[in-house]
């Protein structure tokens, strides 16, 4: 089974790190998911966002990667190769 690891790179400002944040499309893209199904993790609270405006929806950094902990696949070793 392949390993598919996201690598986040933190985000810098004028030396001081800064609070990335991603757009639904990103985090579509970033999973390789249908972009439905990224609002339905939004909206089914999975994944966490920040309403910015009656549109605007921005995912922290942070809760993508606690969304990623929470759902990674951990195999016990006795299922067929």
């Amino acid at each position: 089974m392949a390993n598919f690891a996201v690598r986040l790179k933190p985000y810098r400002k004028g030396g001081q790190r800064q609070m990335k944040l991603y757009t639904v499309p990103e985090i579509q893209r970033i999973l390789k998911i249908r972009r439905g199904f990224a609002y339905e993790l939004v909206a089914n609270g999975r994944l966490k966002a920040i309403r910015l405006s009656e549109r605007g929806l921005r995912i922290t950094e942070e809760s993508l990667k606690e969304f990623l902990a929470a759902h990674e696949y951990r195999s016990t070793g006795n299922g067929r190769k």
